[in-house]
């Protein structure tokens, strides 16, 4: 469980970014949205607004027309369309006129009134086959553009009808379909329409449209040139800092015509992005109004900042995970080095053990040695050469048993080498029997020490304690589980049963070691029993590839 804490820590701590990712992600898309909204519906409302306060100036122009008698010029009408300041404070209204409803004989008498009012002597315009006429008579402020409208019959154009007669049906401002206004002059035209309010002034015979309607004497009317009114609505906002598009749509009665769009919007109309569509009232009119902030090619903030938490979170997840595993590392180093220093302290004691060991047997060797070359030598001069070929004998094999550290030994090298150290020339008396085994360091210390320790019991309490006893030792390979190999290893040593107490009672600090070796160094198992004809120990070790 401690291994995989780094990248537990790695995991949560990414999710938690991840998640802290999308939050960033949709609440900065969430506060785009609501920029976006807010800027939308401000051009809608100015839009909207905008022709509200048009429509108002209308609706205040009846009211002057329907309460005072003008002058045959028209100066009082004049007057108060100047003093309001279209140009100035209204953009997007091209004019405010005057249109009395006559019957088709009345052209003669508007002609008159439009010589007196503009000096113009100019007949009322197109031909109709409408029973009324409705020719513009008054129209200011009077520019370029107005005088050109100045005698336009607006009765005859279906459009411009249709309004006339749902504002006189309504009693109230009604505004037509778009249309091409008369008084466009410029190049680039632009989509225009018009709004009606009826009048009914005095002195005047009033006429009926229809059956649906009250008599009126004609209209009060308002043009709109929907490109500036639009212009003037897009001027008071952030539309072009934020790069918005705007298409405003006629859906009055299941048609759709598109009176106004800004430039380019058609290159971005199908691509993803913000959107915001409403649809508007302009005096009995709807309007379908759509804003359009199109998706930016390059990253945008709400991807950009949820790719910068999650870049943060990776590296404080990489850190944090780092720093885990180097603080796990260190532990595990801590506890390493506590293990070894252990084993270490543990080494050390049973080195000195063995080596105290090691005297004590060198020892009892030395005084073996000397007993049974007492016992065979007839004079002094024949022991002291014969005990001092032994003891060369047993420094030898130590020679040969400390070269065997180092490097790999034969097994039957060093169980031999051990027993002429030990046995001296009776060592050629032990019967050998086994294949050649090459063994490594580990494998020739702890065998050393074994062989040496079981040889040295033989000398002292077993089949080598008398020259008349007899040993065999055996060893072979055998087949583990696994496809794995081991060495097995039968000492056997033949002596009489009062001996047999004696090697019986051989134990202490040489068994110990024994299993040591054996069972804890080399993984295997140590086995001694004792019958009528003497003692065997049976070895089993698994090999080291």
């Amino acid at each position: 469980m401690r291994n995989r804490l780094p990248t537990i820590l790695f995991s949560v701590t990414m999710l938690l970014g991840m998640i802290a990712a999308y939050a960033v992600f949709n609440s900065t898309r969430q506060a785009e949205r609501s920029s976006f909204d807010i800027v939308a519906d401000d051009i809608i409302d100015n839009l909207e607004e905008g022709v509200k306060q048009h429509i108002a100036l209308l609706t205040a122009t009846r009211a002057l027309v329907n309460t005072i008698d003008f002058d045959a010029r028209g100066a009082g009408f004049k007057e108060f369309i100047a003093d309001l300041g279209l140009a100035d404070n209204y953009r997007g209204i091209q004019g405010i006129g005057l249109a009395p409803l006559l019957e088709i004989n009345g052209d003669v008498d508007a002609e008159a009134e439009l010589e007196k009012k503009y000096g113009l002597t100019r007949a009322i315009y197109p031909e109709t086959d409408q029973e009324f006429r409705t020719p513009i008579l008054l129209l200011e402020p009077n520019d370029e553009r107005n005088e050109k409208a100045l005698g336009y019959d607006m009765f005859s154009d279906i459009s411009r009808r249709d309004a006339m007669i749902a504002a006189a049906r309504d009693r109230r401002p009604s505004a037509s379909a778009p249309v091409r206004l008369v008084q466009e002059l410029d190049t680039e035209t632009q989509h225009g329409f018009l709004i009606y309010a009826p009048i009914a002034q005095k002195n005047i015979e009033a006429v009926q449209l229809d059956d649906g309607s009250k008599p009126i004497t004609g209209f009060v009317y308002a043009a709109f040139r929907i490109g500036d009114l639009h212009s003037a609505a897009l001027s008071r906002t952030l539309s072009s800092a934020l790069g918005l598009y705007v298409q405003t749509k006629d859906k009055t009665d299941n048609t759709e015509t598109v009176v106004f769009q800004t430039n380019n919007y058609e290159d971005y109309a199908d691509k993803n992005g913000l959107r915001s569509v409403k649809s508007i009232n302009i005096a009995g009119r709807v309007w379908e109004v759509e804003v359009l902030k199109p998706a930016s090619g390059s990253l945008d903030n709400s991807l950009l900042y949820a790719l910068l938490t999650g870049l943060m979170s990776f590296l404080f997840a990489g850190a944090l995970a780092s720093s885990s595993k180097l603080q796990l590392n260190s532990l595990r180093t801590s506890e390493e080095l506590r293990i070894y220093s252990e084993k270490a302290a543990q080494d050390k004691d049973l080195m000195l053990q063995e080596m105290k060991h090691r005297i004590k047997n060198s020892i009892a060797r030395i005084n073996s040695i000397a007993r049974q070359t007492a016992r065979s030598s007839e004079d002094l001069p024949e022991f002291i050469k014969s005990f001092s070929e032994r003891l060369q004998a047993m420094a030898t094999a130590q020679d040969v048993l400390a070269r065997s550290k180092w490097q790999r030994a034969s097994f039957g090298d060093l169980l031999r080498s051990e027993l002429e150290q030990v046995f001296g020339k009776n060592a050629t008396e032990v019967k050998l029997s086994g294949p050649e085994i090459s063994l490594d360091e580990k494998y020739s210390q702890a065998f050393g020490l074994v062989l040496h320790e079981l040889a040295t019991n033989s000398l002292k309490y077993g089949g080598m304690a008398d020259i008349k006893n007899d040993m065999q030792i055996t060893w072979k390979i055998k087949k583990l589980p696994k496809r794995k190999r081991g060495l097995s290893i039968v000492w056997r040593e033949y002596f009489d049963g009062e001996k047999q107490e004696t090697a019986s009672t051989g134990g202490g600090f040489g068994t110990k070691l024994i299993n040591a070796n054996i069972v804890g160094e080399l993984g295997g198992s140590f086995d001694r029993s004792f019958d009528e004809k003497g003692m065997v120990v049976k070895i089993d070790v698994p090999l080291s590839r």
